[in-house]
């Protein structure tokens, strides 16, 4: 029996809201290797971008869209800023919308 692209893996693992938690751990952890490397501004960023973006492939676009804020929030709370302080500067504003742009994107090249 093939299995086609459109058909979801059984088990937990195949369900997105599995998929969006465990992305967002692993976000996360990203987070706190910025801060324990040290991977300040915007290597830390990047990397975190990369790891949003892979996992927004995965993922239905309203669950992509939110994974891609928690993203932008652990990127400027813990990349740019310390101790998780957000900050809406105009720099943070464009942080955030790179960040929503590249995760739906990713979740339609499904």
């Amino acid at each position: 029996m093939s299995v086609t692209a459109s058909e979801q893996p059984a088990g937990l693992l195949g369900r997105s809201s599995v998929q969006f938690g465990i992305a967002g751990a692993t976000q996360a952890a990203a987070a706190a290797c910025c801060v324990a490397l040290p991977l300040p501004g915007w290597y830390g960023v990047a990397a975190l971008l990369l790891l949003t973006t892979a996992w927004c492939v995965v993922l239905p676009v309203r669950l992509a869209a939110v994974l891609a804020l928690a993203g932008w929030a652990w990127a400027t709370g813990f990349a740019v800023n310390e101790l998780g302080q957000l900050t809406f500067a105009p720099m943070d504003l464009l942080r955030l919308a790179t960040y929503l742009a590249v995760g739906t994107w990713a979740s339609r090249a499904q």
